[in-house]
């Protein structure tokens, strides 16, 4: 798409749209809730336990959203289904101020982690169907950079806010995220270039390793990110004893590396290939993740900060891998089985980290987050077939 509107061409602003949802469906409604956590504990507004399920909740209603997605796609507009996702994702990131208990906030916060399951699959899918062919990594990359930019804002701004209160800081997020929705609107007012739904039987998915590794690939990224998801700032306040004002300050900085994360991979894989980039990032992200079980010292945890942080640029790097495997008609559908992988692993790990970190303490989950990003390295390798 080479057509401009107000100096900028549609497949960018697209793109740009799609960073805008992801701020209100990822970093708003599902990283924000990192920095909620040790105030929500301490406050007693909610048990160790009951923090750790409300957001395995929203990891698990990510795969809901991401698995009715594109039956959602098939009978509306691409514009009016991410258009609605991002205006429910407001009103709910709003209703998560109300101080109505456990059940109120995990209700509202597996509202979120639906639309961001909805979100992720088709503003990829559009940004990337909609770029010239050798843009489709920088598409990706605007579209996560979204999710960067919000976790910078919730880092620097989230310390400022609790010293308020608790509903200050809600309040923040969600005003956050309708600036984020009218900026989404800007980004989607262009012509719709995908169709509402396949006119012919569409042709299979591809069926080979390196596809089936793709997908592998993305339920141990998703996974491995869980415990620092939910965990890393209240291991920096409650367990380190760095205090809040610190503990935001390496959530800036997971925020910054998260914005810049899929500028860097882009420029990364346009050099030496989307293949080898992947494998860089995902032992980058091992070494991160689980860096701070082996030694919780400074430089450690900055380290980790920084690395973990850069994740959304390994998510971008996989969408675009996914590209290359597909047609533009595709994408869709290879999106929603990629992501489906990544719901899968944020499922598994939402569910199963709070407990595990109940019996075991926060050690283990970094030291199982770790191994995930190793594993993913070698579901990247290509294999080859005799024969």
């Amino acid at each position: 798409m080479s057509a401009t509107e107000d100096g900028v061409s549609h497949w960018r602003r697209i793109s740009i749209g799609g960073g805008a949802a992801m701020f209100i469906g990822i970093a708003m409604g599902r990283f924000s809730y990192t920095t909620m956590l040790p105030p929500l504990i301490e406050s007693g507004q909610l048990s160790e336990l009951e923090a750790g399920y409300v957001g395995g909740f929203n990891l698990a209603a990510f795969f809901l959203g991401a698995y009715f997605s594109e039956r959602l796609r098939n009978a509306l507009s691409i514009q009016l289904l991410l258009s609605g996702a991002v205006w429910v994702g407001v009103l709910a990131l709003v209703a998560s101020a109300v101080p109505a208990g456990f059940y109120w906030l995990a209700l509202w916060r597996a509202v979120l982690g639906a639309i961001a399951g909805l979100i992720m699959v088709q503003s990829v899918a559009f940004a990337t169907a909609a770029a010239p062919t050798d843009k489709r990594p920088v598409a990706a990359g605007y579209v996560y950079a979204g999710v960067g930019l919000g976790v910078f804002l919730s880092g620097l701004l989230a310390p400022w806010l609790l010293e308020k209160g608790l509903v200050w800081a809600w309040t923040g997020f969600a005003l956050g995220g309708l600036v984020a929705a009218v900026a989404a609107q800007w980004g989607w007012a262009v012509a719709d270039i995908l169709p509402n739904g396949p006119t012919s039987s569409p042709d299979p998915l591809p069926d080979h390793w390196p596809w089936r590794g793709l997908v592998a690939a993305n339920f141990l990224f998703s996974f491995g990110i869980v415990p620092h998801t939910i965990y890393w700032v209240d291991f920096l306040v409650r367990d380190v004893g760095l205090g809040m004002n610190m503990a935001g300050w390496h959530w800036s900085v997971v925020g910054l590396s998260a914005f810049l994360g899929p500028l860097v991979t882009a420029a990364l894989a346009s050099r030496i290939g989307i293949s080898a980039t992947l494998l860089i990032v995902f032992v980058l992200l091992g070494l991160g993740v689980g860096g701070p079980a082996m030694l919780a010292v400074g430089v450690v945890l900055w380290l980790s900060s920084l690395l973990y942080g850069g994740q959304p640029g390994l998510a971008s790097i996989l969408a675009a891998r996914a590209r290359e495997m597909g047609s533009a008609a595709d994408m869709p559908r290879m999106m929603r089985v990629t992501i489906l992988a990544n719901a899968c692993g944020a499922a598994t790990g939402g569910l199963a980290v709070p407990y595990i970190f109940e019996v075991a303490g926060y050690d283990i989950l970094f030291v199982l987050g770790g191994v995930a990003m190793f594993l993913g390295a070698v579901a990247t390798l290509p294999r080859h077939v005799p024969g």
